[in-house]
């Protein structure tokens, strides 16, 4: 943050004597997108494209801000503009490959990063990236080789030090994606998405666990590789839910939606584990814990006095713990800044007591 501030305050300072050079416009307006400003910094960027429509630094301060943002069509117009000025300029491709990424045209987003490669072989943010879509791909052997150039260009380099525990991940060996989560944590103790494979790889030391991330890797890479695969997978679960028994299919939602979340509830004592989960993760997945056992409590009373309010009332405890989970993952994959998590947090915890209010209600009756 104190970087940013004081880019802002140069490219300020050099606006005083030209208001309008747009060389000090997207220097600005880079400064005020790394502060974290989307907004301004997008409105900054385009005053100096007014300026200047081919100025290559602002063109790039808006690709960035653009993408920041997933406006994938308004990222694109102005990465285009970036290659046709200057086809051997390796950041235009580096660009382009990540749009086609996002907008799952992998083909288009290798063509891309190999002339970005080509361009600069050195860049290892150009090999990492490559990595990435090769992955994306299923071209596994090819993203390892590429992976390995990457480390001997940078050994300490975070994103691939990630990738490689990534690659860990799926094969099987978690102590060794572990070990590599942790390097790439040293690197950059603020990446938010290593910390959460560092999670993966704690939660996997389950046998329970392992099984549920096998399925959801599966069910990632069957999403991201074919054509609407995010609308079978949906058609496929709305199918199923209607061919189980309704007295067991709150224990099969569970099953299929809570497992992070109470992994994640044995974590809290674990050495690393502790300190890896947020205190939203802690609340979360006591709260899931709570409402699954209150739901178990439930099952068996219905089974063994037929008593249907019991089913009723394990039935919404599950729908609690569900949402519950779902409303975690949301809030960690929100960018919400820590005071807003802190009173979204405290609001769980009132509707938590709620809800075990309400179970004492009917388990009373």
């Amino acid at each position: 943050m104190g970087r940013a501030r004081d880019a802002a305050l140069a490219a300020l300072d050099h606006l005083r004597d030209e208001p309008d050079d747009p060389g000090g416009l997207a220097m600005l307006a880079l400064a005020q997108f790394e502060a974290g400003d989307d907004d301004l910094a997008r409105a900054t960027a385009k005053r100096a494209l007014h300026e200047d429509p081919d100025h290559q630094v602002a063109l790039v301060a808006l690709a960035h801000i653009e993408l920041e943002a997933d406006r994938t069509s308004a990222a694109r117009e102005a990465i285009e503009r970036i290659v046709e000025l200057d086809p051997d300029d390796d950041t235009g491709w580096h660009l382009l490959a990540r749009v086609e990424l996002l907008e799952s045209h992998n083909e288009a987003a290798l063509e891309a990063i190999e002339n970005a490669v080509q361009c600069d072989p050195d860049d290892v943010d150009h090999r990492t990236l490559k990595v990435e879509i090769l992955r994306a791909l299923g071209r596994r052997d090819e993203a390892r080789s590429e992976l390995q150039t990457a480390l001997a260009l940078a050994p300490g380099d975070d994103t691939a030090l990630r990738q490689r525990a990534d690659l860990a991940l799926r094969d099987g060996d978690f102590d060794e994606a572990l070990d590599h989560y942790l390097q790439a944590l040293r690197a950059d103790p603020g990446d938010v998405v290593t910390r959460r494979g560092m999670l993966e790889a704690l939660r996997a030391r389950s046998v329970f666990y392992r099984v549920v991330l096998a399925l959801r890797l599966w069910l990632h890479d069957f999403v991201v590789r074919q054509p609407g695969g995010g609308v079978v997978l949906i058609l496929v679960m709305m199918a199923a839910s209607r061919v189980v028994h309704p007295a067991i299919r709150p224990a099969v939602l569970g099953v299929l939606l809570v497992p992070t979340t109470i992994a994640d509830f044995f974590l809290m004592w674990h050495p690393i584990g502790r300190h890896a989960l947020s205190k939203t993760q802690k609340v979360t997945a006591t709260i899931a814990l709570v409402a699954m056992l209150a739901a178990a409590g439930f099952g068996v009373a219905r089974l063994t006095t037929g008593n249907g309010s019991h089913g009723d009332a394990a039935t919404r405890c599950l729908g609690a713990a569900v949402l519950v989970a779902v409303f975690g993952f949301a809030i960690q994959h929100s960018k919400l800044d820590a005071a807003a998590r802190r009173r979204i947090t405290i609001l769980l915890i009132v509707a938590a007591l709620l809800v075990v209010a309400v179970i004492a209600m009917v388990w009373s009756r």
